[in-house]
């Protein structure tokens, strides 16, 4: 079994998680944000926490994603420390016709560092 998480451990781990999602100028320009989600992870269960990173860490469909037939658009902050970009384009490469693009500037979370950018990257795609 694995040992319990304590509240200093989850504090760590969450200065770290925060540190891998979000590019360094939008965390420095934006700390409402960074505390915003620092809070909402921060409401986890620790131990559930601790389990969904291990079992995503163990999760692999790399085997299953060449079977992905629909339009498929990959896209990445090319800051993302959290699934970086060689990752990102890894998958592209192996989704049948799938569209690699990355987003300049932006870490994991495009949807709140550039939200404009990433709609107007989804919209091309789908047009």
């Amino acid at each position: 079994m694995a040992e319990r998480v304590s509240a200093a451990g989850m504090q760590a781990v969450l200065d770290a998680a925060i540190a891998r999602m979000f590019a360094p100028r939008f965390a420095a320009e934006q700390p409402g944000v960074i505390a915003e989600r620092k809070a909402a992870l921060g409401a986890a269960d620790a131990q559930c926490f601790a389990r969904a990173c291990l079992a995503l860490a163990r999760l692999d469909l790399s085997e299953e994603v060449g079977k992905i037939a629909n339009r498929t658009l990959v896209l990445c902050g090319a800051l993302d420390q959290t699934t970086p970009a060689a990752l990102a384009r890894a998958l592209a490469e192996k989704i049948p016709g799938a569209r690699y693009e990355e987003i300049p500037d932006s870490g994991h979370c495009p949807m709140l560092e550039q939200p404009e950018v990433l709609v107007r990257k989804i919209n091309a795609f789908l047009a």
